[in-house]
């Protein structure tokens, strides 16, 4: 089984360049109903299944970035938001203060956020049908949660690397998969040279070629600012810190940049 701690260390990536500003924190449960007898399969609340016991899944995310920082898999009687606190509690202790949420506001922001709250909804839809955390359910919990977490953290890789690729749209998993990952390929090796070639049969594959070789571009040029022994976790931070929304008009003024030249 995977240690604990690379879960950890790969989540903890995710903090440098995202939670150096002002954001909220995203708290929430989501019920998955279970048909069989695995460990803490309970029965509570489940409105889609009435009387059908289920999981109960705690996590919390960086509001509007669709960032998922934990997960915890509870019994499905536990499904009160307090059961989900010591992991977020646990995690509040290990960060640093600076990177805490921002979460109090004054009343004139509050509704503001209920946007970001409500775009979050569109996650956990995404997460139990696109996703997985529908399916993958083990004899005991504690495979159960590592499955859970296992699935987060490819989401959220894959959410970064959308947003890095195709800055001005929101793609759930249903649109960006076919567009950006189901392309054979194959690769020559002609005098020490590897060359990769790709075939996109897909409607809009000038506009992903536009799109990749832009990314390409400001993966370079973000190298290209940092000495070469720093490089992997300069870039790294820029990326994260280019899908915060702060860094939206820059990420829309950097690819329409990029189309203009490309055209």
């Amino acid at each position: 089984m995977l240690p604990q701690s690379w879960l950890r260390g790969c989540f903890d990536r995710l903090r440098p360049g995202c939670l150096e500003v002002h954001w909220v924190l995203d708290i929430d449960v989501t019920v998955k109903p279970i048909y069989g007898k695995q460990e803490g399969a309970e029965l509570g609340y489940n409105p889609a299944k009435p009387c059908r016991p289920s999981h109960a899944y705690h996590s919390f995310w960086v509001g509007h970035l669709r960032l998922c920082l934990g997960v915890q898999v509870r019994p499905g009687n536990e499904t009160a938001g307090s059961f989900g606190l010591p992991l977020l509690r646990e995690w509040l202790e290990r960060i640093p203060k600076t990177q805490w949420p921002e979460l109090y506001k004054p009343a004139s922001e509050v509704r503001p956020l209920y946007n970001p709250r409500g775009d979050n909804e569109n996650c956990y839809d995404e997460m139990k049908n696109q996703w997985g955390w529908g399916g993958f359910t083990l004899h005991d919990l504690a495979r159960s949660e590592l499955m859970a977490q296992l699935i987060a953290l490819f989401y959220n890789w894959w959410s970064i690397y959308i947003k890095l690729v195709d800055p001005l749209v929101a793609r759930e998993a249903i649109t960006s998969r076919p567009m950006y990952l189901m392309q054979p390929a194959k690769a020559h090796t002609h005098q020490s040279k590897r060359k990769l070639v790709i075939f996109c049969a897909h409607s809009q594959a000038g506009d992903i070629r536009r799109n990749l070789e832009a990314a390409a571009e400001r993966l370079k040029n973000w190298a290209s600012l940092t000495a070469e022994q720093l490089q992997l976790a300069s870039v790294w931070k820029r990326v994260i810190a280019s899908n915060s929304p702060s860094s939206s008009c820059v990420s829309v003024i950097l690819y329409r940049a990029a189309i203009m030249t490309a055209k």
